[in-house]
């Protein structure tokens, strides 16, 4: 409630227990009042009587006919003078003519005046006598024993006031009451009115943003949820979106957070107003938006979808400033991708998450870009079984040397053979592992278990360079140089067998403690790789200034380099191949899957070459095989060791 209304409710009511109390005291003390008066009049009058009497004495005798002349001359008719002595007897009184049912009749008089006690002398009140009440005073005559006594019938007045106080009072009342209701009534429907238009306010509040003005999460999960009761006996569908503007961020950052407020209406203006008026826009938040299609299915979905993304397309102008600004959608359709309004909505957010991954402007929702679905869930359980247990494994695809043909080395790749869901290759649970923090723990088997294989070669007697790729959690642990220092010493194995691969974008997340990982490690004697090199955005100053031995080429430029359409891809290689070489690197090419790319890679310097046109990576024991048939030379630095030094070992 207002503090005014409140004000104002407490005035009333106090104004109203005023009225009320003032009412019932006036009623019971009023009369009390009037008699007083009454009383202290008389008071005075007998003061004043006493000293007329003492001066008379001084003269001569106070008798009946004197009483009679002082009652005339100082009090008038209907008071009575009476002279009593200090035994209460009465000298003298006044005389009046009266008919026997006068109040002041003489025997009334003088009873009325034997009630009077003799030690009130000087002394005033009301007596109840007979059919009547009196008021009385009594003063002692100066310079004697006498009291003089003065004895007059309370006013018919006082009756007639007595009477009509009470009805006055209560008509006052009444009227006050009425006054009273009628003002409660006025106030409470003002103060009802008050209320009613805070809790619309409220409601309102609770259901749409403060920002935009828009339905908030909560109002979109409650008509999203009508819509699907609904549907389920209908067998319609419903279409929902989940849109987040790209770059925001940036805005708010480099504009100010007003300009990103004002930015975020018109867009939801500008998509309110190519919708159907059907349809609902909600804001969940930040620069993230929802839009619900009653009754749409995929066809809608995309048509809907383009809508809003060549609205969004026109440039903002907003104080003064041109802006242009992309979005991403994630499109969930009921019951396709979900029976609940949450689950639409976490549907949605996921395939929007993966539009702004790839690039894309729409996306529907599929279970495997789903890092939250149950599936995934469970796979992420056993992966960190599989990792604690020792049950995964490595295979090692072999490098070749273009030049000469000598094995070169191998790189280690992990494996997974399910249980339940049989073999799944890297490219399904190496994300689940980035996801969900099991990266690190899944890195660190991959490098020991390699580490180990690598010692298990070298005491029999092969010395391949084994490249273990690493991700950016390895990159952002300062203890990585001494971990894997403690690998090699536990199984004795030289720095120089170990080649770690990492990729640009991991080297750029945190370039100043990534590098100081890289120039401990290239101390310590070990190979550093840039993998997938090209597709990155790192800065060629922070290349140089690196301790880098090796460039691998990724795959995407290399595979159908042999073809007229792909001199591009050959151009890149080359200029990468001649920038490796200026830097003291070599150049490892991947996705060598045939004859003429191997020879384009040989006219173009290239350095070591892998892939399926060499070999698939290959478990220990096929590995073995494989070196034996192919016959090559096993390293460049041994290329005259015989191949049966592999084909004899089969590793455990």
């Amino acid at each position: 409630m207002p503090i005014r209304t409140q004000l104002l409710a407490g005035f009333v009511g106090v104004t109203l227990l005023a009225l009320v109390i003032f009412g019932t005291v006036a009623y019971w003390l009023l009369p009390d009042a009037v008699r007083s008066q009454q009383t202290l009049t008389l008071k005075g009058l007998s003061e004043r009587a006493s000293q007329q009497i003492h001066a008379r004495q001084a003269q001569g005798t106070v008798d009946s006919v004197w009483l009679q002349r002082l009652r005339q001359r100082l009090v008038g008719p209907d008071t009575y003078i009476v002279l009593r002595d200090s035994q209460g007897h009465v000298a003298a009184s006044s005389h009046i003519e009266a008919s026997s049912d006068h109040p002041l009749r003489r025997d009334r008089v003088l009873a009325a005046v034997q009630g009077i006690p003799r030690d009130k002398n000087d002394q005033h009140g009301v007596l109840d006598f007979a059919k009547g009440q009196f008021a009385w005073a009594t003063s002692p005559v100066p310079g004697s024993t006498m009291a003089v006594t003065l004895l007059r019938p309370l006013s018919p007045d006082y009756v007639r006031f007595g009477g009509t106080l009470w009805v006055r009072l209560l008509a006052t009342g009444l009227f006050v009451m009425w006054v009273a209701v009628w003002a409660a009534l006025v106030l409470s429907s003002v103060i009802a009115r008050r209320l009613n238009e805070k809790n619309a306010a409220l409601a309102h509040q609770a259901h749409h943003d403060s920002l935009t003005g828009l339905p908030n999460r909560t109002q979109l999960n409650s008509h999203l949820q009508s819509l699907i009761r609904d549907a389920k006996h209908s067998k319609a569908s419903i279409g929902l979106f989940v849109m987040d503007l790209d770059r925001f961020k940036e805005v708010n950052d480099t504009l100010g957070h007003g300009f990103g407020d004002q930015l975020l209406k018109v867009v939801g203006r500008r998509v309110r107003g190519v919708l159907r008026e059907s349809d609902m826009i909600a804001r969940l938040g930040g620069d993230e938006f929802a839009v619900v299609l009653p009754g749409a299915g995929r066809k809608q979905a995309i048509t809907c979808a383009m809508r809003i993304v060549h609205a969004l397309e026109q440039a903002f102008y907003i104080d003064g400033l041109n802006l242009h600004v992309k979005t991403s959608l994630g499109i969930a359709i009921y019951p396709e991708h979900g029976d609940a309004a949450d689950v639409m909505v976490r549907h949605a957010d996921t395939a929007m998450y993966k539009a702004k991954k790839v690039g894309a402007d729409y996306r529907f929702y599929d279970p495997a870009d789903d890092p939250y679905s149950l599936r995934r869930l469970t796979l992420t359980t056993d992966l960190r079984s599989a990792i604690e247990e020792n049950q995964l494994l490595l295979h090692y695809q072999p490098k070749v040397n273009v030049q000469t043909g000598a094995v070169a080395g191998v790189e280690a790749l992990v494996r997974w053979q399910h249980p339940e869901h049989g073999f799944m290759p890297p490219d399904e649970f190496v994300p689940l592992a980035e996801q969900t923090g099991l990266i690190g723990p899944l890195t660190d088997w991959v490098l020991n278990e390699a580490v180990r294989q690598c010692g298990v070669w070298q005491q029999a007697g092969w010395e391949p360079r084994v490249a273990v790729n690493l991700s950016a959690h390895n990159l952002k642990n300062p203890k990585l140089p001494a971990e894997i220092s403690a690998l090699l010493d536990a199984w004795e194995v030289s720095p120089q067998g170990l080649v770690l691969e990492i990729t640009e974008s991991a080297m750029m997340e945190d370039h100043e403690l990534a590098a100081d990982i890289v120039q401990r490690l290239d101390a310590m004697g070990i190979r550093i790789a840039i993998d997938d090199f090209g597709t990155g955005f790192s800065s060629l100053a922070y290349l140089q200034r690196l301790p880098v031995h090796e460039l691998k080429i990724d795959k995407s430029f290399v595979i159908g380099m042999d073809g007229a359409e792909n001199e591009s891809n050959a151009a890149i290689v080359r200029s990468i191949v001649d920038l490796a070489h200026n830097l003291g690197c070599k150049v490892v090419a991947e996705g060598v899957e045939n004859e003429a790319v191997l020879e384009r890679l040989r006219a173009l310097g290239a350095d070591v070459a892998q892939g399926y046109h060499f070999a698939r990576p290959l478990a220990v024991g096929a590995l073995a095989d494989w070196l034996a048939s192919v016959a090559r030379p096993l390293t460049e630095s041994r290329a005259g060791a015989p191949a049966r030094l592999i084909s004899s070992f089969k590793p455990a």
